[in-house]
C-alpha cells in the first residue's frame, strides 16, 4: 500500500471546517465523522461511513457511486451479513466480502495507530509511523504512554 498521510481526531479535536462545506452544512454526524482530502478534492461522511459526500459538491454533481448491486438486491448491505453470505457460497464461486481480510488488516491498523496516538498526545509531536516494521520511529524507549482516567458517570 502507498504511503499516506493520516491524521486522527478524537476526544473532542476537530479538523478545520472545510472551505468547500456551505452555511449550516454539518461536518459528519451525531456519532462524529471522516474527512478524506485528496489531491482533487475532499470525501466527507458520518461514523461508519454513512452519508458520504464528495467535496466541492459542484465539481462532483456527475458522480454517482459504485454500487455492489448483487449485495443490495440480495438485501446483502451490512459487512456481518455479507460475511453470513460468504460462509454460505461454494468456495469454488464464492465473491468477496466486502472486508476481507486484505483490507481490514490494514484497516484496523489504522485504527488502532489512531487510539495509540491519541493516548500519546501529551508526547507533543507529530507521530511517525512506520508500516512495515510496525513501529513508530520518533518515541524512544524511556517516553510514557499517557492512560486517561476513567470517569464514572452519575
Amino acid at each position: 500500500m502507498p504511503e499516506v498521510k493520516v491524521t486522527w481526531y478524537d476526544g473532542g479535536l476537530m479538523p478545520d471546517r472545510p472551505v468547500e462545506l456551505k452555511d449550516g452544512e454539518k461536518m459528519g454526524d451525531s456519532d462524529g465523522g471522516v474527512l478524506f482530502v485528496g489531491s482533487k478534492g475532499k470525501i466527507m461522511c458520518g461514523c461508519y461511513a454513512k452519508d458520504p459526500r464528495r467535496l466541492p459538491t459542484e465539481e462532483f454533481a456527475d458522480y454517482s457511486p459504485v454500487i455492489n448491486e448483487r449485495l443490495v438486491a440480495d438485501g446483502m448491505d451490512g459487512h456481518e451479513k455479507d460475511w453470513i453470505r460468504a460462509c454460505k457460497e461454494d468456495p469454488a464461486t464464492r465473491v468477496q466480502t466486502k472486508s476481507h481480510f486484505g483490507y481490514a488488516g490494514p484497516f484496523n491498523e489504522v485504527v488502532v495507530m489512531g487510539t495509540v496516538a491519541a493516548r500519546l498526545s501529551g508526547l507533543q509531536r507529530v507521530l511517525n509511523w512506520d508500516g512495515e516494521n510496525m513501529k513508530f520511529t520518533n518515541i524512544g524507549a524511556d517516553e510514557q504512554i499517557r492512560v486517561p482516567k476513567s470517569v464514572k458517570l452519575g
